[in-house]
């Protein structure tokens, strides 16, 4: 949910910590979790990492298109990964994410892919700075296996 607080002011976006307990919150409305249940959701939520690697601002987006959803809609998956697709690849490129699509698509036309800087920016802009930068560095191995090794590792949700 955004809330401005007055002109010039910065929208307020969920942190991981706010998503994973509003998402379990909608677990224990949609499908009676109890207190404890809902707690152990939250926790797996946040153990799973995931939610620290995505932009605060893809949360808040991905939160509101599921605060739409019936419950019977909520508990699709198929539904849900829409609404996290959708937020995603709606992420306004931040500088790290323009620099890194930059050399991305460098590396990967000297490597032999076919890969636009659009395509780059869609898929990538999603995540948090930090990665990208790790996944910037990964453009300078020389070998393109090592490349694609290195930014599997840094991409990887595992």
């Amino acid at each position: 949910m955004l809330v401005a607080c007055g002109a010039g002011s910065k929208p307020d976006y969920l942190s991981a910590e706010e998503f994973c307990a509003a998402d379990c919150a909608r677990w224990g409305e949609c499908f009676g979790l109890t207190g404890s249940e809902i707690t152990d959701c939250r926790l797996s939520c946040l153990r799973s990492g995931w939610p620290q690697r995505i932009r605060q601002e893809v949360l808040t987006a991905y939160s509101e298109c599921l605060d739409r959803l019936t419950c019977t809609a909520f508990d699709n998956t198929e539904i849900r990964d829409n609404c996290f697709y959708d937020a995603f690849e709606g992420a306004e490129p931040s500088d790290a994410c323009a620099k890194f699509c930059e050399a991305e698509v460098a590396k990967a036309f000297e490597c032999g892919y076919r890969y636009g800087i659009s395509d780059c920016l869609k898929y990538n802009c999603g995540v948090v700075d930090s990665i990208l930068d790790e996944a910037t560095d990964c453009v300078r191995e020389p070998v393109c296996e090592e490349w694609r090794a290195c930014e599997d590792a840094v991409f990887s949700f595992d």
